[in-house]
């Protein structure tokens, strides 16, 4: 089933069929848009609380 996750500090939106391939997806976003944004266990773990199927 398809998956997507919206980044809470600018609204993009993520999407892919699985949880790790949009956790890839959103890592890459992170990296990109946010360079500041640190990817550390909690940060991960709070964007895997976000994520809702399409």
């Amino acid at each position: 089933m398809p998956l997507k996750l919206e980044c809470p500090k600018c609204g993009d939106v993520c999407k892919a069929n699985t949880e790790k391939d949009l956790l890839e997806i959103a890592e890459e976003h992170v990296k990109e848009e946010h360079p500041e944004m640190e990817l550390d266990n909690k940060t991960v773990e709070d964007l895997k609380s976000m994520v809702k199927e399409v």
